[in-house]
């Protein structure tokens, strides 16, 4: 999994701003999520 760095633009509306943010966390923590059901269901299959 690659993680990237949040292009948050330095000036602006402070709301947008807020909602780029909420939308990248949202979406890094399904990505997150999903890698750490993976891993889970890999290690469950190695204790079979």
């Amino acid at each position: 999994m690659k993680l990237e760095q949040p292009r948050i633009p330095t000036n602006g509306d402070l709301s947008e701003r807020v909602a780029y943010l909420e939308r990248y966390l949202y979406r890094l923590t399904g990505e997150l999520q999903m890698a750490l059901n993976t891993i889970e269901s890999m290690a469950k299959r190695e204790l079979q």
